[in-house]
């Protein structure tokens, strides 16, 4: 069963860990601006100067959302602190399932082969080079976004796809799905502990599964958002798991 470690907190197995065929590269959407000043007249008065642009944490996210509880969880807004940063999200309908009493923000519907997951916050700091002998192959990856989506794509043992340029609520990153091949006894008896592991924390429940990483610099931190299903995951309970990705909001506090 999965169980993902958060900062020394274990989160206990969960029913719908899950994984999908790798999804589509998504296409950035970047945004640019470029402002000149006429030059005033000699008869008027000096222009005020304009107010700064707002940037992605200047107004508060979490009004109106209610704080993430544990448990089952209806249709609404959901909010929740992990490590120094504040997220907001939306959940399109009932059926979802809480981890809060670990933190913030570990959801999911469905069992292994046909859920859907996510959690959210935190950064991966260490990495199996091996997901089946994970046994003496850990080594940690660079600081940087691009170090840690290098390092991911390195992996024995992962289909992955190219990483692509993202930018969620203002915080620009890189995306990068990694799927457990087809034909991988998950649990196999030759793989160290019986697991097949990404690192530490994180190892699988079926083949075929997916973790959809989105890796993103939030002020100068490095948060590893992952958005997990499965082949069997219906398309409709995918396109709910991107709705509530597409919600998403962060700020520092």
């Amino acid at each position: 069963m999965f169980r993902l470690v958060l900062s020394g907190l274990l989160i206990g197995s969960l029913a719908g860990c899950a994984g999908s065929a790798a999804p589509p590269a998504p296409t950035p959407n970047p945004t640019t601006a470029s402002t000149t000043t006429p030059a005033a007249a000699p008869t008027q008065a000096p222009a005020a100067s304009p107010s700064p642009a707002p940037t992605a944490t200047s107004e508060p996210t979490n009004q109106g959302a209610v704080e993430l509880p544990g448990g089952e969880i209806d249709a609404g807004t959901y909010t929740g602190v992990y490590e120094g940063t504040r997220f907001t999200f939306t959940v399109p309908d009932s059926g979802w399932t809480s981890y809060a009493d670990t933190g913030c923000c570990v959801i999911f519907q469905g069992e292994d082969e046909v859920g859907a997951q996510m959690f959210l916050g935190g950064d991966i700091t260490s990495l199996y080079a091996d997901a089946c002998e994970s046994a003496g192959t850990e080594f940690e990856p660079g600081p940087s976004v691009d170090d840690l989506v290098a390092a991911l794509t390195s992996l024995k043992g992962f289909e992955s796809t190219e990483p692509a340029d993202v930018t969620l609520n203002g915080y620009e990153g890189k995306r990068v799905a990694l799927t457990v091949p087809a034909d991988v006894d998950v649990r196999s008896s030759d793989c160290h502990d019986s697991k097949y592991s990404l690192w530490s924390g994180r190892w699988y429940q079926t083949a075929g599964q997916t973790d959809d990483l989105w890796i993103l610099d939030v002020d100068g931190q490095r948060h590893v958002l992952t958005f997990s299903t499965a082949l069997d995951t219906p398309a409709d309970l995918v396109e709910k798991l991107e709705q509530i990705r597409d919600s998403i909001q962060m700020e520092p506090v």
